[in-house]
């Protein structure tokens, strides 16, 4: 396998990951990020068993391949490199990834790639894109829709639809787990809400948020939003995006 990426961007995807491999866990291979290379992207992938992320990043990929890498040091590595263009590389019996940006290198070891977890292909397409037509007809004033389909234990699991660019949200003991279906999103998370204020018990809104980080989620995007973590989902005008939501109680 070999790629060359962005800093910037690889700095962007990998941070979702953290608070998914940082868990305790005594299976080496969760410690890790999956790595796909085909194409024109890189697919990332880590899950601690409950929560899976899989995530893309732009990239020129010069040998496609796979491979797994330690996913807090390739983390912490990719930040410590000068600005500019990455370059990972896995040797000839893909034990060892090289991640390299100007005069500085890093090696890390791999684990083998059949150890990684199987995690399940985007399914169920179709039904939601069904449901988000059905939503469409009940937008709120957010051009928002959602349903409750399913309870389970702390979780609750949700369809929604959306027309329209949301507020800033914050939840003090939910975590959100979102799958994008059908269409395309900017999620802001981090920094502060601005002018929040208190809805609900442990819940907050805003108009905007200030100092977040902006990612790009299309279909078959899975995103972890950690509890006391700001968000807010923006749609360019004339889009819409269809969505799974697992609300967690951490």
């Amino acid at each position: 396998m070999e790629l060359v990426a962005r800093k910037a961007d690889l700095v962007r995807e990998l941070q979702f990951f953290q608070q998914i491999v940082e868990r305790k866990n005594t299976i080496p291979i969760l410690a890790n990020v999956l790595l796909e290379a085909t194409g024109n992207e890189v697919t990332l992938l880590a899950t601690d068993l409950e929560v899976a992320l899989r995530s893309r990043c732009e990239a020129a990929v010069g040998k496609p391949g796979s491979a797994t890498i330690p996913a807090k040091k390739f983390y912490e590595v990719v930040r410590a490199l000068p600005d500019g263009d990455v370059s990972i590389e896995t040797d000839k019996g893909g034990t060892t990834v090289r991640v390299s940006g100007g005069q500085f290198n890093s090696k890390m070891p791999t684990l083998p790639r059949e150890d990684f977890p199987s995690l399940p292909e985007a399914g169920g397409g179709a039904k939601a894109t069904i449901k988000g037509k059905s939503l469409a007809q009940k937008l709120d004033a957010q051009k928002v829709a959602s349903e409750v389909i399913a309870t389970e234990g702390n979780r609750k699991f949700m369809v929604a639809h959306r027309e329209g660019s949301g507020v800033a949200e914050w939840h003090e003991k939910d975590a959100d787990v979102m799958f994008i279906s059908a269409g395309s999103v900017t999620m802001v998370y981090g920094g502060t809400i601005v002018d929040g204020k208190t809805t609900a018990p442990g819940e907050m809104r805003g108009p905007s948020i200030r100092g977040g980080t902006e990612v790009s989620l299309g279909a078959g995007d899975v995103l972890h939003i950690p509890a006391k973590v700001p968000h807010q989902m923006k749609l360019d005008p004339g889009k819409q995006v269809t969505y799974f939501v697992t609300k967690v109680v951490e």
